[in-house]
């Protein structure tokens, strides 16, 4: 399926939109974990850029970082920050 082309019309207009504020709403998931409201936290579909910011000012890291995938769509930047996560999230628990 697709769409003709021309000007496509969003629900929300751009100069509606706001930045996400990342570090309060992590702030607030540690909360909860801390209330034993969530035994664990974790992101979604977050690229290395993000989880790098998110890492530098989080006091709780996240559980796990779930990526959509596909066999055959890779991507070596993902790969290798994944390896590099999980290096130093378990060489840091020993």
């Amino acid at each position: 399926m697709s769409s003709k082309p021309g000007e496509y019309v969003f629900a929300v207009k751009e100069k509606d939109l706001l930045p996400m504020d990342f570090q309060s709403v992590w702030e607030a998931m540690e909360e909860c974990q801390k209330l034993g409201l969530a035994k664990s936290i974790g992101v979604s579909n977050f690229s290395c850029k993000k989880l790098e910011n998110l890492l530098a000012t989080a006091k709780i890291p996240p559980a796990v970082n779930q990526v959509i995938s596909f066999i055959l769509i890779s991507s070596s930047h993902s790969l290798l920050f994944f390896f590099f996560f999980f290096f130093f999230f378990f060489s840091a628990a020993i």
